[in-house]
């Protein structure tokens, strides 16, 4: 059989929504970076063209290959209280999708590997995320699949909606020192049903 081509990839810097990097994600079993921004930031203009260049690599039709790229979506904030299932709605934003089965390898804004149990990673943080793309064809349904391997922590915001605040680094940014002390044309689905995530290593399948 033949080895399944990838390309190694970083995005970012990106705003980490829910992330799971402490413990895997209760539902999935998965541990998750997704990384939120607006479409014309340089950071998703890049994720964009990697991509791109990666649907050609691996001879995919741009149109109708799916992408752990989405449309960030959200409950319609102007729906009647107390409906029972208020539609979602576009929030304008992308959402870079990842996952693995297994723990990603933590860094700080230096390069400096951190131990997972000093740090909790929560939902705000800023941070680069690290892993390797490769093609998938599910039941006739082809796309493109990111797989998790590494986060660098720009600044974080623990869980529970704690900030820390570490020492200087290019302008300013997380270090493990401080905290030990302290695509046009691109098929873009949504995120609003995540239901069909097969939370294989590959990140294959997701609902994109």
């Amino acid at each position: 059989m033949a080895k399944r081509p990838t390309i190694d990839a970083t995005f970012g810097p990106l705003i980490l929504s829910f992330p799971c990097l402490n413990e895997p994600d209760e539902k999935y079993n998965v541990y998750t970076a997704n990384g939120v921004e607006d479409p014309n930031s340089a950071a998703m203009k890049k994720a964009k063209a990697i991509l791109a260049d990666a649907l050609k690599k691996f001879d995919l039709d741009p149109e109708e290959a799916k992408l752990p790229l989405v449309r960030e979506m959200q409950k319609d904030p102007n729906a009647p209280e107390g409906a029972r299932k208020p539609k979602k709605v576009a929030t304008g934003k992308l959402v870079l999708k990842s996952k693995s089965q297994r723990p990603p390898t933590l860094f700080d804004a230096a390069g400096k590997e951190i131990d997972p149990s000093t740090v909790s990673v929560g939902g705000g943080t800023k941070a680069l995320v690290q892993g390797f793309l490769a093609p998938y064809d599910m039941n006739g349904n082809e796309g493109i699949s990111f797989t998790l391997t590494g986060v660098q922590i720009i600044d974080l915001k623990e869980k529970g909606g704690r900030k820390a605040s570490f020492g200087a680094y290019e302008g300013g940014g997380f270090t493990q020192d401080s905290a030990s002390s302290a695509g046009a044309d691109l098929n873009l689905g949504d995120d609003s049903d995540d239901s069909s995530d097969d939370a294989t290593d590959d990140a294959g399948g997701l609902d994109i």
